[in-house]
């Protein structure tokens, strides 16, 4: 059993600037989430520092040490740094005060390490900006790490940061928190002090875990009474009465599978906890005034600072999409219109609080966001929504949150799982106004209800070269998963999710591309190459013989490896929703599971090791077939027989050991420790059964498996 791993705050520092480098030599390909960072010899001293206090008992406090990123905004300025906003507009000069957010964070221990990306002032529901670049998600960087606090939560899902502070102004810290699988706490409206913030706008918090963001917050607003607006508690602290709402009155149209995915982790709350009732219904809203009273607000703010910089339109060092709402003619005619958005916010307010004070809800709850991630994409493309400018539908990213940006209410958004295709869901829970505490406190006992609906969850990895069955044998696991883990949603995942699935086109290898005979593929290849195939060949003419097959294993380049990294971040994203994880992978180099172990060191998982390997005569005629494959089959990983061979070291019957080619005490452990361990060989040697079908090889792989698990589980008692 894996073991959960904790880091040293000089250890967690260590990991930042080792981050921060890898991502900065991607050259703006990588995640790109900070813009500003501490010196290392600053951080390092002050992680020391904070490690010393722990260890003689003197913490400042619960989050003494943690490591804190702040977004790039003028709302949250840090003292001695200068403040872009994302722009090159703005006046860069250092800030003589941390924000008090920010400044009660640091009094408490805490290292104020780097500063994150926004989009130019905020203006959209996307990390992108003419100055610094796209911002991706950090678990898949194909996605759009959502907005306006995108660089946030990727610095916490890259794990570089523990903490990030953000502002949510419409969504600004839930929808990227729930995009890359974090927890994002959006408190009522002006409890937390922020003097530079705009009337929808406050400090929100981003991190994995809700027990965090709790001692942050009462350390931020200390000892104010959350019930400053007079709502009183529950009539009956034992029960809650929680109200469903799939569209918020009309405002969104959420994907099915996700709507129905927030529900289902409602109802596992109420399994957990008995005296909780959870009923659907809408509260009656004028979608489209909500979502005019919201855009007026948001652009009377926008228009503030453009008139301020003398921009218009047709300023070409301004955000491409931004320009395009500047010419629009809600832009100019908003501030106008602020007198009636206020009006409407008020009615807005009151109609929802009587819609939950008449139901007697305790909580309103929804899908954070009601559609999967954007793809990542640039200024003059990332504001667009099915074709059309965002702000142009109240159907839009945030239909799932502005609402209560509007009516000042805290809303957490928690992580609940997963779609069929790999992208997180969250769910969102909305409390009465003050009522933050409770908030968080029922933010907990859904993820201690969603735990509990799971057992350990399973890592089985399948190892082998192409051609042994390993697809097979995963879609033979998932099928009879519950022999495995009762109640535990297992999936299939695959290098080809970022070899093939998930990469864009512009960084596939262009050798396969040129085999495929694709122009306009070729033409889409415009950014670093991710991964190839060296040709082994002497000579490029050469003949293709057995001792000379054109291609050998997989090799990555550094924007390979990123892509191979964020991978195994959303993989460990999925184990910490109780996912279990049926992986078919290579073994290329071991330098590859770096950073799986330290993502996965995190986690307690239960690892299973499976090594296939077919003779030489499957591995000859796959390479022999080579030239006529590649303009069907790109992305296919092959080994020599040799590297098969120096991997996994045979031993009797139907038991190995899986063997890393490193001395690194680390990678062994995967090898060494005490794991139900099952490794077949297909074909050779031939004292071992052969097995004539892929499909004969996954029934007795899972007949040696199931055995496996019944000898583990005899000897555990």
């Amino acid at each position: 059993m894996a073991t959960r791993k904790q880091l040293s705050s000089v250890e967690k520092t260590k990991r930042f600037y080792r981050l921060l480098g890898a991502d900065r030599a991607l050259d703006g390909f990588g995640i790109n989430a900070i813009v500003q960072s501490l010196s290392e010899e600053t951080a390092l001293h002050l992680a020391s520092q904070s490690d010393e206090r722990i260890t003689q008992s003197k913490a400042l406090s619960a989050i003494d040490g943690a490591i804190v990123t702040a977004k790039d905004t003028s709302s949250l300025p840090v003292a001695n740094w200068s403040t872009t906003y994302g722009s090159w507009h703005w006046p860069t000069q250092p800030d003589p005060l941390d924000a008090p957010a920010i400044a009660k964070l640091r009094n408490a221990g805490c290292i104020i390490i780097g500063r994150t990306a926004a989009p130019e002032f905020g203006w959209k529901g996307a990390t992108s900006s003419l100055r610094f670049g796209v911002t991706r998600s950090a678990i898949d960087l194909t996605r759009t790490s959502g907005g306006s606090s995108g660089g946030a939560a990727s610095s916490v899902a890259a794990g570089m940061a523990d903490l990030a502070v953000g502002t949510d102004a419409g969504g600004s810290v839930r929808l990227p928190a729930a995009i890359q699988g974090l927890v994002g706490f959006k408190p009522t409206s002006g409890l937390i002090a922020s003097p530079y913030s705009s009337e929808l706008s406050g400090p929100g918090l981003i991190a994995r875990t809700i027990p965090l963001i709790a001692d942050a917050f009462e350390l931020i607003v200390g000892s104010t009474k959350n019930d400053q607006q007079g709502e009183d508690p529950p009539e009956d602290a034992g029960t809650w009465r929680i109200c469903f709402t799939r569209t918020v009155g009309g405002l969104g149209a959420p994907n099915i599978e996700i709507a129905n995915l927030a529900r289902s982790a409602l109802d596992q709350l109420r399994v957990s906890r008995p005296n909780t009732i959870v009923e659907e219904a809408e509260p009656t809203l004028d979608p489209a005034a909500a979502w005019n009273a919201f855009l007026v607000f948001h652009l009377t703010k926008l228009s503030e600072i453009i008139r301020h910089f003398g921009l218009t339109a047709h300023s070409t060092d301004l955000d491409p999409g931004l320009r395009a709402l500047i010419a629009d003619p809600s832009f100019s005619s908003a501030p106008e219109r602020l007198d009636w958005a206020r009006s409407e916010c008020r009615r807005l307010k009151e109609l929802v609080i009587r819609f939950q004070t008449e139901n007697r809800y305790d909580f309103i709850a929804t899908a954070t966001i009601g559609q999967e991630p954007a793809l990542a994409a640039p200024p003059d493309e990332d504001y667009l929504e099915a074709g059309r400018p965002f702000w142009t539908s109240h159907t839009n990213i945030a239909s799932h949150t502005f609402l209560f940006n509007l009516t000042g209410q805290p809303a957490l958004a928690i992580p609940c799982g997963f779609t069929r295709s790999g992208q997180p869901v969250s769910v969102q829970l909305v409390g009465r106004v003050g009522a933050d505490r409770l908030v968080l406190q029922g933010g907990k006992e859904l993820v201690e209800a969603l735990k509990n609906q799971h057992r350990t969850p399973e890592v089985i990895l399948i190892n082998g070269p192409s051609s042994a069955g390993k697809s097979t044998l995963a879609r033979s696991i998932v099928a009879n998963f519950g022999q495995f883990a009762d109640g535990s949603d297992f999936r299939f995942v695959s290098f080809d999710d970022f070899v093939l699935g998930g990469m864009p086109t512009r960084h596939w290898s262009k050798q396969f591309v040129k085999a495929m005979g694709n122009e306009d593929m070729l033409r889409a290849c415009v950014g670093p190459e991710a991964w190839c195939y060296p040709d082994r060949r002497e000579a490029p003419e050469a003949a293709l013989t057995r001792e000379q097959p054109p291609s050998c294993e997989l090799v990555l380049s550094e924007l390979g490896l990123a892509y191979l990294y964020a991978t195994f971040r959303k993989w460990a994203t999925m184990l910490r929703s109780g996912i279990s994880l049926v992986i078919d992978h290579y073994i290329g180099s071991p330098m590859w599971y770096r950073p799986m172990m330290e993502e996965f060191d995190e986690i307690v998982y239960r690892l299973t090791s499976i090594g296939l390997f077919c003779d030489s005569a499957v591995l000859q005629v796959r390479e022999a077939l080579r030239s006529q494959l590649e303009t069907r089959i790109c992305g296919t990983a092959h080994f020599s027989e040799t590297l098969v061979h120096e991997t996994y070291r045979a031993t009797s019957g139907l038991d190995y050991d899986l063997k890393f080619r490193s001395d690194s005490e680390q990678e062994q452990k995967w090898a060494t420790e005490e794991y139900a361990t099952v490794v077949l060989e297909r074909r050779k040697p031939s004292s071992l059964k052969r097995f004539g079908s892929e499909t004969e090889l996954a029934d007795n792989v899972m007949a040696a498996l199931l055995q496996s698990r019944k000898v583990t589980h005899r000897n555990s008692h």
